[in-house]
């Protein structure tokens, strides 16, 4: 057993920390102090950034909303050019279909009067 070493107990482990403990009952009273005052300015960064991280992120979600908001309305225009444009056509189809019958009862009247006038010759 000269070259084996075993891992150490866990009672052991708990001893090694346990002296860390002694070191820090040691230290000053305002090295505690600078370092809370450390901790404390470490904090507050990390909650500004957190809270600019948190704006970012809404504004983030609210550009998206926009932009789809904007996607809804444009898809709204299409549609409505779509409807316009159909409505449009339907409009123009109408207006040929009443050239078509006036065009005709032109020519009915224009028969009539050719043939008027072949009866008067």
């Amino acid at each position: 057993m000269d070259g084996l070493r075993l891992p150490p107990l866990i009672e052991e482990a708990l001893d090694s920390t346990d002296d860390s403990g002694d070191l820090k009952a040691e230290s000053s009273p305002t090295m505690d102090n600078e370092i809370t005052e450390k901790e404390r300015g470490i904090l507050e960064s990390n909650e500004k950034k957190m809270e600019q991280e948190r704006t970012q992120e809404e504004e983030g979600e609210e550009r998206k909303l926009k932009e789809e908001e904007g996607e809804g309305e444009e898809k709204r225009r299409k549609e409505q050019e779509f409807l316009t444009e159909e409505q449009e056509l339907e409009e123009l189809r109408a207006q040929v279909l009443q050239l078509l019958l006036e065009l005709e009862d032109a020519r009915e009247t224009s028969n009539k009067h050719q043939e008027s006038f072949h009866e008067l010759q």
